[in-house]
């Protein structure tokens, strides 16, 4: 594991950052992302690291993973970023050396003494999770921010993979259900709150669980009317231009749910999702005090933000904070873990600092 320089994402939630020493004081990165709620949010990375990285592989567009970027040119990086065509346009990166990684299923890249593996990660459009094996036979695998049981997005789940070490998305690490466990908790919350006359505001990303979220509820709650944001609305039509991302099986019955909900009003509707996680936007905070007053509750699915709006809320207990498994949980880990051969697995994304042998 001596190869192996954490520069973030690891014992935290954010900042993700991965380098391996591939030759002598050259490296390769995978992830840099930031921690904005940190008051240096950047990974620690020196000059000589940034002018000596060669290669850097961002396995999706959330700023978690990606919004150091600049600051790592900043620093010196001169090397090639690889990614999806998503990635790049979603995370709206631009560089001199830029090589597009195919989202259409597994592929590989290959340059002289190293070669990288990649799949679909079932996270969020463009997801990948990578496989590098230098000259030696020294392999380390990355799954970025993973699920192996989307409802919406595709998985190319890697099996029986070997590799010296591992570092796996556990985000939800207090969970011991499952994905599937998860979503039915979800709906049969939001069934209660529904049956009590509550109107139900979900907070979510851009690119991300909104989409599931979305096409949960049109699946289950036929009957009741959702809306969407037009962030949201504009954030789907830019992801429907690439649909490679998508489980096949889903694809069309995701757009006729779309098309069905895109021109309900908001504040007639009882499921509402608005692409704000936080609910930082001036417009959304007004919407929600006025529902709120009326009779809503929020259902913050992911990360807090300490200070945020939603923060405030689940204070009041005008909030409730309800995991939806856009993540891996603990359970959903130890699967991934399970099927394959990890000699060294260090589950990131989460708190903990744990090594599993």
């Amino acid at each position: 594991m001596n190869r192996l320089i954490i520069k973030g994402g690891y014992g935290e939630h954010g900042r993700t950052c991965f380098m391996i020493e591939y030759a002598a004081k050259r490296y390769i990165m995978f992830d840099c992302g930031i921690m904005d709620t940190d008051p240096f949010p950047f990974p620690d990375i020196s000059e000589d690291e940034a002018r000596n990285t060669d290669f850097l592989f961002l396995s999706h567009a959330h700023k978690d993973h990606c919004g150091a970027v600049d600051h790592l040119v900043a620093q010196g990086f001169d090397g090639t970023i690889l990614a999806t065509k998503q990635t790049f346009a979603l995370a709206n990166i631009h560089h001199q050396k830029m090589v597009y990684l195919n989202a259409a299923g597994n592929g590989t890249y290959e340059h002289q003494n190293l070669s990288v593996a990649y799949g679909r990660s079932g996270h969020c459009p463009g997801s990948l999770w990578f496989l590098l094996t230098l000259a030696d036979g020294y392999k380390f695998f990355y799954s970025g921010d993973f699920q192996i049981d989307p409802l919406l997005y595709a998985c190319d789940i890697p099996k029986d993979i070997t590799a010296d070490v591992a570092i796996i998305d556990m985000a939800h690490d207090q969970l011991l259900q499952n994905a599937e466990e998860l979503r039915k908790a979800m709906l049969l919350t939001i069934t209660r709150y529904l049956a009590q006359g509550f109107k139900v505001i979900l907070p979510v990303q851009l690119y991300g669980r909104g989409n599931e979220l979305l096409y949960l509820l049109a699946k289950n709650f036929a009957k009741e009317k959702i809306a969407i944001d037009k962030r949201m609305m504009i954030a789907i039509e830019k992801m429907l231009e690439e649909q490679n991302w998508m489980q096949k099986a889903h694809h069309q019955e995701f757009i006729q749910s779309y098309e069905a909900i895109k021109d309900n009003d908001i504040r007639q509707a009882d499921l509402i999702l608005l692409a704000d996680t936080h609910l930082e936007k001036a417009d959304n905070r007004l919407l929600v005090e006025q529902l709120l007053s009326e009779k809503a509750i929020i259902i913050a699915s992911g990360r807090k933000k300490e200070g945020s709006f939603v923060c405030q809320m689940l204070a009041k207990h005008q909030a409730i904070s309800l995991c939806y498994p856009h993540h891996s949980s603990r359970a959903d880990a130890l699967q991934l873990h399970d099927i394959n051969n990890f000699k060294i697995t260090l589950p990131f994304h989460a708190e903990a600092k744990e090594v599993w042998k």
